[in-house]
C-alpha cells in the first residue's frame, strides 16, 4: 500500500513542527558558541543546522552538570539506536505499517499463531509492512505471514538470550534495541495501527503505553485492533474490566473506548484499518487549530453535518471549513495537494475526535470511494457497461409493455414472437435497437412494420442506464443498480400509461422500493443537508413517497370536490351513445351531443355512476321507452330494474334532456407515480416533478391538439420530470433555494 504523498518527515505527536529555540551555554564555554555553530553548518547538509547545534550544546551543558557517566551513557546509546532505527525506516516511510504485538510463549500449533499469520498474509496482501518485537510466538507468526521483504523487527536486548526468529534473523530490518523505552518509541512513531493478540505483561504495557498516548494527545490517533482468536475471549474479558473497573467507576471515559476495536475475525480488523485510511489521511496542530488532512474533498453538506454533531471539539465562534494546505504546513510541500478540514479544536477528548475521523470516512460520495477501479480502467467503461445492459433490458421491457395489459403473461411464451404473425423471433434478429435498425422496422417473418417504440424503448432505456452508471456507479454501484431498476419501472409505466392509460401498482410500488433503497445506500439523493445516515435516508424517503402520493390524491378529491360533477341540460333531446374503441389506444368512450367522454374519467370508483333521463334507449336494436338509465362501469341499469352487461352488448345509443354524473380530475395511477417519484428524490424531488411535469403535460396536450375534457395520460410527463431531478435536476432546485434565501 504505497503512499507517495506520506508523511517523510513524520512527528507522531502531530504537533506543530517548531524550530529549536536557542539554547545558552555555560558561560564558561561560551567561546564554542562560534565553533559549534560552524561544525553545524558545515556538517548539516540536509537539515537546518540549528537542529545539530542544539544536540551539541545539550551535550556540552551536561558534561558541566552533574551528570554521571552513566546519564552520558544513555543519551549516547539511545541516540545511535534512534539514529540506526531511522536509517532503517527511511527507506520505507512512504508505506504504511501495522505493528503487531502478542506473547512470544504461543506455539505454532495454537490458534492465535494461525490467526496471526492469517492476518499479516492479509495486511501484506493490501499493501502494509509489519512490524514485529522480531521474537518467536505472536511475532514469529506475524513475520512468517508477512514475509520477510515487508517486515521489521524491533528485537530487545534482554539479560537472558532472547533469539531473533527465523524470518528476521538475517534481515536488513532487524534492529536491536538495549533500551525499551527507545523501541517503544519507534513502535509508535513508524507504525499506522496496532493489532494485539493475547499476551502478558509485555502485550498489556504496549496497549496501555499506546492507549496512554492517544488518549492524552501525544501520539496522533490510528487504529487500535485488539484481535482474538475464533473461539476465545481473552480480548472480551479484558474489554469487560476496562467497562466495569475503569469506566463506570469513571476513571476514564466512555468515549475512550472509541479508541479500540475488538474482533475475532482477521479479514474484519484489516477492514476496519483500510477504513480508517479510506478518506482520512492525517493531521496536525497549528496553534490551537487542527487542520485534517484528506484524501478528497468533502460536499459542504456533509462538513454542516460534521460541525452540527461535532459542536462539542470546537472552540466557541470556531467553524469548520475546508481549505488548502496552512502557511505553517509549508514544510511538508508533498502534502500540499491533500484538501483540509481546519476547525479551532478543544483538547482533551481524543475518543471524540476518533469518532469524527469515523465519520469523515463514512462520507457518502463518489469522490471518496478507493481508487482502484478508475484506476484499473477508464472512466468511459462505466457508462458502457450500464448502457449495454439498458439496451438488453429495454428488449425485455418492450415485452412488458406489451404483454402485460392484454393479460398475456411475460414468461410464457418465453421467446419474444412477432405482434402480427405470433412467430417466434429467433435472438439473432432480437438483438436491441440494432435488429430494428438492420431490418428497418420490418418484422423478418411476415414483413409487418414493426413499430419505432420497440427500439425508441431499448435506446431511451440504455442511454439512461448509461447515465445513472456515470453519475453514480463510482459512488455507490448498489445505489445504482437500484436506480436502474427504478427507471426500468419508470419506463414500464410511462409507456403503458401513453398507450394504455393503465398503472399498474405493482410497478409502482417496486420502482417505489427500488428508490428507498437507493437512497438508503447513497443519502446524496436527498437535496435535505440534514439527511447524511442510511436511517435519515430511508425515513426521509419514505416520507417523500407519502408526500406525493398525498398530494396527487387531495388534487383528486378537491377536483372531484370542486369539478367532479357533471350536471347539464338539454333544452332539445339530444343524441348520445356508447363508442367501442377503434384502437388499443383508445378506450370506450360516452358520446353526448357529440362531445366524447373517456369512460376512465367517469367511472373511476365503483360507486361512479352517471344518470341519463329524458328520452329513450335503444339496446342493440331494442327501443326502450322514455326512462332514467343509470350506467356504470360494466353495466346499464334501466329504470325498471332491468340490467345489462356491457361486454354483451354490440351497440348502444339514445337521447336525453338531463345528464348527472361524476368526473375524476386525474387518475389514482397519478398517485403511485408520484409516490414512486418521491421514494427516489425526497419530497422536493416529488414537488419539483409535479410542477415540471404539469408543464410538459400542457405542452404535450398543445402539441397533440388535445380537446379539453380529454384524458391526458400525466405518468408520462410525471416520471419524466423525476428521470430530470436525478440526472441533475436537484442542482436546479439547490441553486433556487439559495436564490431564495439570498444566500
Amino acid at each position: 500500500m504505497k503512499h507517495p504523498d506520506f508523511l517523510d518527515n513524520r512527528d507522531f505527536t502531530g504537533e506543530d513542527k517548531k524550530r529549536p529555540s536557542t539554547m545558552s551555554m555555560d558561560s564558561s564555554y561560551q567561546a564554542l558558541e562560534g565553533a559549534v555553530k560552524k561544525l553545524s553548518e558545515i556538517a548539516s547538509t540536509r537539515h537546518d543546522p540549528r537542529y545539530l547545534q542544539e544536540y551539541i550544546k545539550t551535550g556540552i551543558n551536561m558534561a558541566q552538570s552533574a551528570a554521571s557517566d552513566h546519564d552520558f551513557t544513555i543519551l549516547i546509546r539511545s541516540g545511535r539506536e534512534m539514529y540506526r532505527a531511522n536509517c532503517v525506516f527511511a527507506p520505507y516511510r512512504h508505506i504504511r505499517k501495522i505493528s503487531v504485538f502478542g506473547s512470544a510463549r504461543i506455539r505454532n500449533d495454537e490458534p492465535a499463531y494461525e490467526t496471526a499469520r492469517e492476518f499479516a498474509r492479509e495486511a501484506s496482501e493490501h499493501g502494509y509492512m509489519v512490524i514485529t518485537g522480531g521474537g518467536p510466538g505472536i511475532m514469529q507468526a506475524a513475520n512468517e505471514g508477512a514475509g520477510e521483504q515487508r517486515s521489521f523487527g524491533l528485537n530487545i536486548t534482554l539479560p537472558y538470550e532472547q533469539t531473533s526468529n527465523h524470518v528476521v534473523a538475517h534481515s536488513d530490518k532487524l534492529i536491536n534495541f538495549y533500551y525499551f523505552f527507545v523501541r517503544k518509541l519507534n513502535f509508535v512513531a513508524e507504525s499506522d495501527a496496532m493489532v494485539a493478540f493475547p499476551g502478558g505483561f509485555g502485550t498489556m504495557d504496549e496497549v496501555f503505553e499506546t492507549l496512554t498516548l492517544i488518549q492524552t494527545g501525544k501520539a496522533t490517533i490510528y487504529p487500535i485492533v485488539l484481535l482474538d482468536s475464533p473461539g476465545k475471549t481473552f480480548w472480551l474479558n479484558w474489554l469487560a474490566f476496562i467497562r466495569v473497573e475503569l469506566v463506570d467507576s469513571g476513571l476514564i471515559s466512555a468515549d475512550d473506548l472509541h479508541l479500540i476495536h475488538v474482533t475475532k475475525n482477521p479479514a474484519e480488523a484489516m477492514e476496519h484499518i483500510d477504513r480508517f485510511y479510506r478518506i482520512f489521511h492525517s493531521y496536525r496542530f497549528v496553534g490551537d487549530t487542527i487542520v485534517i488532512r484528506l484524501n478528497a474533498q468533502l460536499p459542504d453538506q456533509w462538513v454542516e453535518h460534521l460541525e452540527r454533531d461535532f459542536s462539542d471539539l470546537i472552540l466557541p465562534g470556531g467553524k469548520m471549513i475546508q481549505s488548502g494546505p496552512l502557511p505553517d504546513e509549508a514544510d511538508e510541500p508533498h502534502l500540499d495537494r491533500l484538501p483540509r478540514l481546519v476547525f479551532p479544536i478543544k483538547r482533551g477528548n481524543y475518543g471524540r475526535l476518533r469518532l469524527l475521523i469515523d465519520r469523515i470516512n463514512q462520507t457518502p460520495s463518489r469522490t471518496y470511494s478507493p481508487p482502484p477501479m478508475p484506476d484499473a480502467f477508464p472512466a468511459w467503461v462505466i457508462p458502457v457497461v450500464f448502457g449495454l445492459m439498458g439496451a438488453c433490458i429495454g428488449s425485455f421491457l418492450n415485452v412488458v409493455i406489451y404483454r402485460m395489459p392484454r393479460g398475456v403473461s411475460v414468461n410464457d411464451p418465453a421467446r419474444s414472437f412477432c405482434p402480427e404473425c405470433g412467430k417466434p423471433i429467433p435472438w439473432f434478429l432480437n438483438i436491441p435497437v440494432l435488429s430494428w435498425l438492420a431490418l428497418r422496422g420490418k418484422s423478418a417473418c411476415c414483413g409487418t412494420r414493426i413499430s419505432f417504440r420497440y427500439c425508441f424503448v431499448e435506446l431511451l432505456t440504455a442511454l439512461l442506464f448509461a447515465a445513472i452508471g456515470w453519475k453514480y456507479a463510482d459512488a455507490s454501484a448498489g445505489a445504482a443498480v437500484l436506480l436502474c431498476l427504478w427507471t426500468a419501472m419508470a419506463i414500464v409505466i410511462m409507456f403503458m400509461d401513453a398507450e394504455h392509460l393503465i398503472v399498474f401498482r405493482s410497478q409502482a410500488f417496486i420502482g417505489a422500493l427500488a428508490g428507498t433503497g437507493a437512497c438508503a445506500i447513497y443519502p446524496f439523493l436527498l437535496p435535505d443537508s440534514h439527511v447524511m445516515t442510511w436511517t435519515d435516508a430511508f425515513t426521509a424517503s419514505v416520507l417523500g413517497g407519502a408526500a406525493g402520493y398525498a398530494v396527487i390524491r387531495l388534487v383528486i378529491e378537491l377536483g372531484k370536490l370542486l369539478f367532479g360533477t357533471w350536471k347539464q341540460h338539454f333544452d332539445v333531446p339530444a343524441p348520445w351513445s356508447l363508442k367501442e374503441p377503434e384502437s388499443e389506444r383508445e378506450e370506450l368512450q360516452l358520446i353526448v351531443n357529440g362531445q366524447p367522454h373517456d369512460w376512465s374519467m367517469l367511472f373511476h370508483r365503483s360507486t361512479d355512476k352517471a344518470v341519463l333521463s329524458g328520452g329513450s334507449v335503444t339496446i342493440d336494436g331494442k327501443t326502450h321507452p322514455p326512462c332514467s338509465v343509470t350506467l356504470r362501469s360494466d353495466r346499464i341499469e334501466m329504470e325498471n330494474g332491468d340490467v345489462f352487461l356491457l361486454e354483451r352488448l354490440e351497440r348502444v345509443e339514445g337521447n336525453l334532456t338531463d345528464i348527472h354524473a361524476s368526473r375524476e380530475a386525474m387518475g389514482s395511477g397519478d398517485a403511485w407515480i408520484l409516490m414512486m417519484a418521491g421514494c427516489a428524490c425526497g419530497w422536493q424531488g416529488a414537488l419539483f416533478s409535479l410542477f415540471l411535469g404539469s408543464l410538459l403535460g400542457i405542452v404535450q396536450a398543445a402539441a397533440s391538439r388535445m380537446g379539453f375534457g380529454r384524458n391526458l395520460p400525466f405518468g408520462p410527463a410525471l416520471l419524466s420530470a423525476a428521470l430530470i431531478w436525478l440526472l441533475g435536476g436537484s442542482q436546479w432546485w439547490q441553486a433556487y433555494i439559495r436564490f431564495v434565501s439570498g444566500e
